[in-house]
């Protein structure tokens, strides 16, 4: 068990050492030069002259999207090896907490004041509800001034309305504006 602390630890150190490489960096984009990963195209590139172009384009977009997902396959994963170090260094405190716990029970005090700061007890009511608990109906009868109703809009029926009747709330701007879309084919 020990000897896997140890190598998550080094393993934990790399990470960190890695994510301030990262954050001395001038810009992401820079860091995704230098690895490769990101490729400024070139002002002929940028030109479509024929339909073959937009073919050629659309070809580029799935590479793109391809990328795409396998990068956040990527950060999945190395989120999942963090989650992973964070539960193994929670084990670990958890392991000392325990420990501080049993000690300051054993010896029947409530505070400990040492150099690197204070452990203590007290004793507090904890509320259980079962599952289904509803406070409002409670609430409402014994305690009304502490029930909230909560106002909100849908927008969306907001905007069929507008819509509908032209009447527009003052402030409100209507504009056209263009959407760009492509759907690449199934290969």
């Amino acid at each position: 068990m020990k000897h896997r602390f140890n190598n998550s630890k080094k393993k934990e150190r790399q990470i960190m050492k890695n994510i301030q490489t990262l954050e001395e960096k001038e810009t992401k984009k820079s860091f995704l030069e230098e690895l490769g990963f990101y490729d400024e195209p070139e002002e002929s590139e940028l030109q479509i002259n024929e339909t073959i172009d937009v073919d050629k384009y659309l070809k580029k977009l799935r590479k793109f999207d391809k990328k795409i997902d396998e990068r956040k396959k990527y950060r999945d994963q190395v989120n999942n090896l963090v989650k992973f170090h964070i539960d193994i260094i929670e084990e670990q405190k958890q392991y000392y907490e325990t420990a501080l716990k049993q000690y300051l029970l054993e010896s029947e005090q409530k505070t400990i004041q040492v150099v690197e700061g204070t452990i203590r007890t007290r004793s507090q009511d904890k509320y259980h509800y079962p599952e289904d608990f509803d406070p409002i109906p409670f609430a409402e009868d014994n305690c009304p001034e502490i029930v909230q109703i909560k106002k909100s809009v849908l927008l969306n029926d907001l905007k069929k309305y507008i819509k509908d009747t032209g009447n527009i709330p003052e402030g409100v701007e209507i504009k056209k504006e263009d959407s760009f879309s492509y759907k690449l084919r199934d290969v």
